[in-house]
């Protein structure tokens, strides 16, 4: 059986209430939109920030034994992002 939250992660509080009854978070969770989105917005997406931080809290204090985290590219500085030639 399936039980859907919606909960909002920035706040602490609800990131505890996600974690609680569980052996494993994976942590997809973000506030991003792609390089163009997080050039132009870079204080929202330091909101993940809070997900993030509030989530791995959370997975600690409950017990969690497995804590999953999904990063992206996007994360990274462009100029320091690897590149790669592919040739099809």
């Amino acid at each position: 059986m399936w039980t859907i939250w919606f909960l909002i992660l920035r706040i602490k509080e609800n990131c505890y209430q996600a974690v609680n009854g569980f052996d494993e978070v994976f942590n997809l969770a973000a506030t991003m939109g792609g390089m163009g989105f997080i050039e132009t917005h870079k204080a929202a997406c330091m909101l993940s920030v809070l997900i993030n931080t509030h989530l791995l809290m959370a997975a600690r204090d409950k017990g969690v034994d497995r804590y999953f985290y999904a990063s992206s590219a996007c994360v990274y500085n462009g100029e320091n992002r690897p590149t790669r030639t592919i040739r099809a």
